[in-house]
């Protein structure tokens, strides 16, 4: 058989099950995994393979929202055809549906239309229904281990200094790097919270309350300021 997707960066258990989901595929797929492992990659991979002539739908969050059950609603016009051919709907930030659409969405898998496979990208399955659960397989993609993350970022910049602020940042997660790479002031946003994390570690109490003060007024920040004291510590 061959192997899905040989040009992605997998992590070779995850690899396993996404081939074994290609060998029998179900209605209801839900890929789960932090952000930055390429999770939204692997779906449209997914789509091609199952479907190579036919386009995947995508439905995700419009402005930063929530998927609304109108969205949902669509799906079933979209989906309910008369038309034979495979098709696949790829659900990005599945975990951000209403509660109402997930509910809509729930009787689609009760009643999957014919020749219809559902992805859902999901960073926090746990936000679906434990009902949308049990009628759909989840497989988690895992952060790539160490050696191979570090034959993608070796792919990405040939800079030694670089490539060892990517493997710290990213750790693991390869789609994670390329956006890194590929957006310097997100690089450099990056590069200041590792600073500032450093600080409040290694600083006195009025260095510590100096830096926590920056992060204390937004919710976003201040989380991704924990996130990076966890890492460092």
């Amino acid at each position: 058989m061959t192997t899905f997707a040989p040009e992605l960066y997998i992590h070779p258990h995850s690899r396993a099950r996404l081939e074994q989901y290609l060998a029998k595929p179900t209605h209801g797929l839900i890929l789960g995994g932090a952000k930055g492992v390429g999770l939204t990659t692997i779906a449209q991979h997914l789509a091609s393979v199952l479907s190579p002539e036919q386009p995947y739908s995508l439905v995700g969050p419009i402005e930063g929202k929530d998927i609304t059950i109108e969205q949902v609603r669509a799906l079933y016009a979209d989906t309910h055809s008369v038309e034979q051919k495979r098709k696949i709907v790829i659900i990005d930030d599945a975990h951000t549906m209403s509660m109402p659409a997930q509910n809509a969405f729930l009787k689609l898998l009760e009643e999957p239309p014919k020749n219809v496979h559902f992805i859902l990208v999901a960073h926090e399955p746990a936000q679906l229904l434990p009902t949308i659960h049990s009628r759909t397989e989840l497989i988690d993609i895992r952060p790539l281990p160490k050696t191979e993350m570090q034959q993608y970022i070796s792919s990405l910049t040939s800079d030694a200094t670089t490539q060892a602020q990517l493997a710290f940042l990213a750790s693991g997660s390869p789609a994670y790097a390329t956006e890194l790479i590929n957006n310097p002031e997100l690089f450099d946003s990056a590069g200041v919270l590792i600073r500032d994390a450093r600080q409040f570690i290694q600083g006195d109490t009025y260095t510590r309350l100096v830096v926590a003060s920056v992060y204390a007024q937004q919710r976003d920040k201040a989380i991704a300021f924990v996130n990076m004291l966890g890492q460092l510590l």
